[in-house]
């Protein structure tokens, strides 16, 4: 199977700029950006993180997180992704 595409470093930073520039909560959209980008969500998994999948009870970025599919009104054809850990990059300076 072919190796997916992915945004460089400079047109991550571009998308990330115009973002940040045009968009109404510029805080939340790069956010989901970033999450889809760095960890290989897709756009559903992003909207269906809770706060308690990111902090742990102190408040505190948890350093790993499992995810787990649930279904919610329907079920899917095609199930596209199984709960496991998502590690996350930091070291870029986006």
């Amino acid at each position: 199977m072919k190796q997916a595409k992915t945004l460089t470093k400079a047109e991550l930073k571009r998308v990330v700029d115009v973002t940040k520039a045009c968009s109404r909560y510029p805080q939340r959209d790069v956010t989901m950006l970033l999450l889809t980008h760095w960890c290989g969500m897709r756009v559903g998994e992003v909207a269906a993180l809770r706060l308690s999948d990111v902090l742990d009870a102190n408040g505190d970025i948890r350093a790993e997180t499992t995810l787990v599919v649930g279904i919610r009104q329907m079920k899917p054809v095609h199930q596209q992704t199984h709960g496991g850990n998502l590690p996350i990059q930091t070291d870029s300076p986006v």
